[in-house]
């Protein structure tokens, strides 16, 4: 019996749920995909400097390229925007999907719905010590299925301070495209 991927184990029997080309690229712990994603920044003068120092990407059209590769038991994510990457862990705990970037770890919620999926940060911890709901960064996602490939929405958030950066686009996985069926019903990759 074949492994279950990261995104299987977490979502169990609603990965079926989510569109073929979502399938395709959360079935396995590894996969590539291209993108064109729009960064927008709150008029803030402090926005630039948080978003800059917690490693986010420059606003306006942002080149992607991703990258996920196996890592133990998850995945790590590798998000190119442009020359500087974004360089997170997911792995599975008992809140569900964890992301751990750097000293910081997010449990995420996920839900699938219409063939996409939505995730919404749900507790964080700092350096293993869990963070009061008053002071956790608050990060939602959405990911609808496309044509080629997925739209894709992110926010992030900081209590009282407000929306730090918003990242959405549509990204492309070339090794994902389903051929529509074929006279025998049967999909094949394009």
């Amino acid at each position: 019996m074949d492994e279950l991927s990261l995104y299987q184990r977490v979502l169990g029997d609603d990965f079926q749920r989510l569109d073929p080309v979502l399938q395709r690229f959360h079935g396995s712990d590894s996969g590539r995909a291209r993108g064109r994603l729009e960064v927008t920044r709150p008029r803030r003068w402090w926005a630039p400097l948080v978003a800059w120092a917690c490693g986010f990407p420059a606003a306006g059209s942002n080149g992607l390229l991703l990258e996920v590769h196996a890592s133990g038991r998850g995945q790590k994510w590798v998000r190119w925007f442009g020359s500087r990457p974004l360089v997170t862990t997911q792995y599975t705990g008992a809140s569900g999907l964890l992301e751990r970037d750097g000293p910081l770890t997010l449990a995420f919620a996920m839900q699938v719905r219409w063939g996409g999926l939505t995730m919404r940060s749900q507790r964080a911890w700092f350096c293993s010590v869990p963070l009061p709901q008053v002071v956790c960064p608050q990060v939602t996602a959405a990911v609808r299925p496309d044509p080629q490939g997925w739209l894709v929405r992110v926010r992030i958030r900081l209590p009282w301070l407000g929306e730090i950066t918003r990242y959405e686009g549509r990204v492309i996985c070339h090794d994902c495209l389903i051929e529509p069926a074929a006279a025998s019903g049967s999909a094949r990759c394009v």
